[in-house]
């Protein structure tokens, strides 16, 4: 998907994901199924700004709510480490997540794609 790059220095890429940015993902999805958000097609709700860090497993997304776009939380989403490629990136993603939100505890998400779901 396009992105807005709003810092690039070698310890840390941040990128923003525009409200409404248009995605796609190929089919079929490498998985077996669509991609859980194959039939959206864009970015819903407010944008998020991700932060990539070289050699990270992981990325952390900030999210924002309501109109006063209030800090909502942070979503670590687990993935290979990024690669650049020309004017694009590449990584994988690993499935399983955290949500830590602004006020309350974090939780695993996704583990149903994953055989240790019993730690939670």
């Amino acid at each position: 998907m396009p992105v807005e790059v709003v810092l690039d220095q070698p310890e840390v890429l941040a990128l923003y994901i525009c409200e409404g940015t248009q995605f796609n993902f190929p089919e079929p999805w490498p998985w077996g199924e669509a991609h859980p958000w194959s039939a959206r097609g864009a970015w819903e709700g407010h944008g998020a700004l991700v932060l990539h860090r070289p050699h990270d497993p992981y990325t952390a997304w900030a999210f924002w709510q309501g109109a006063d776009r209030e800090f909502d939380g942070w979503y670590l989403n687990f993935q290979r480490p990024f690669e650049r490629r020309d004017s694009t990136l590449d990584t994988l993603d690993r499935e399983a997540d955290i949500w830590i939100p602004s006020e309350g505890r974090w939780e695993f998400k996704d583990l149903d794609f994953l055989s240790f779901r019993s730690l939670t």
